[in-house]
């Protein structure tokens, strides 16, 4: 009972008590309820009990890197890992590929695709399917993507805040944004500052979408001839 109530206050405390007792179910659960990085410690067997991991991972997502990598399997037990923590993803080595099981992380914690394969990162189709679930995947995907024009403007016709992601460069880009803007309302929104300053795309842009006015910059929303336009 003394080393139970020691464990209650400090789970790691369970480092310097007997080893016998470090394979008491009842001992090693306390300990990582209080901390889960005690599950480094806990004895191997236990280390696959799957109550006592979910606890642990529950308590500290980065007790999933000390687990047997069998559990690391465990979908149930991962996603409670990165709904503590995001990183956790990252030691999940076969989920981590799995395009699905990923897709349900997400919806936990968005930030947890940077943690997923660098395949799913570059999957043009995976990112797009992402992005349905929400759009501020883009911020995760590779960069190659984000400089991708086509890719880009799929994603926008799925959800013009893609754009706030896109490439410096498609930003820029006076071809690529009066394309846009023709397919969507209110790309301009997304536009490099420099192209919403640029009077002669705005006119151009405000000649194929009145709406791109309220997304010009503020001297040429007063601008007689964009206005006329």
């Amino acid at each position: 009972e003394v080393v139970l109530a020691a464990i209650q206050q400090n789970g790691l405390a369970l480092e310097i008590v007997d080893k016998t007792l470090r394979k008491d179910k009842k001992i090693a659960l306390a300990a990582v309820q209080q901390n889960g990085l005690a599950i480094k410690v806990v004895d191997e067997a236990l280390r696959k009990d799957k109550k006592i991991v979910l606890a642990a991972v529950k308590q500290n997502g980065f007790a999933l890197e000390s687990i047997d990598e069998t559990i690391r399997k465990d979908e149930k037990i991962v996603l409670a890992a990165i709904q503590q923590c995001d990183t956790a993803l990252h030691f999940a080595n076969e989920l981590r590929k799995n395009q699905d099981f990923v897709l349900a992380a997400i919806q936990q914690r968005i930030s947890a695709l940077w943690y997923a394969h660098q395949t799913l990162r570059k999957d043009k189709d995976f990112i797009l399917a992402a992005v349905q679930l929400n759009v501020g995947v883009m911020e995760y995907a590779d960069e190659a993507l984000l400089q991708d024009k086509a890719f880009v403007l799929i994603a926008m016709l799925q959800n013009k805040t893609a754009l706030r992601y896109a490439d410096e460069s498609i930003r820029k880009d006076k071809d690529f944004f009066l394309f846009a803007i023709y397919l969507v309302d209110g790309a301009l929104e997304y536009a490099d500052e420099a192209l919403r300053q640029d009077k002669e795309f705005v006119l151009a842009a405000v000649q194929q979408s009145r709406t791109a006015l309220r997304y010009a910059h503020e001297t040429l929303r007063r601008d007689k001839e964009i206005v006329l336009a």
